[in-house]
């Protein structure tokens, strides 16, 4: 097994414009005009998205709440307001009801 060394006689010190300047000598200029229309592009579209989704989420969670939500709720009100009603009548209704004696029987059919 062979030791690579890494030498420190050889390393040439660069600062990142440097490094970045040489970077762009590698590329032709047409391919760097793409990518920085093609980075603008992205940029701006999430920007749009980030900015518009924001508005989206809350105008549909809003009216979600006023169109659904809200008479939802209203119904179940009125469900149980009915229900109470019934109950009630019917709670009248068995106190109004004559009641034969503990132990009278309804009359056997003949």
């Amino acid at each position: 097994m062979s030791q690579h060394r890494f030498d420190e006689s050889k390393v040439v010190d660069e600062s990142v414009v440097e490094r970045l300047f040489a970077l762009s000598e590698m590329f032709p200029q047409s391919v760097r005009n793409v990518a920085s229309t093609a980075w603008g592009f992205t940029k701006e579209g999430t920007s749009m998205v980030y900015k518009y989704g924001g508005k989206l989420t809350w105008v549909l969670t809003t009216s979600a709440l006023v169109l659904f939500l809200i008479p939802q709720y209203e119904q179940d009100q009125e469900q149980q307001t009915m229900q109470a009603e019934s109950s009630r009548m019917q709670s009248r209704q068995m106190l109004t009801t004559p009641v034969s004696g503990p132990g009278s029987l309804p009359p056997a059919p003949k």
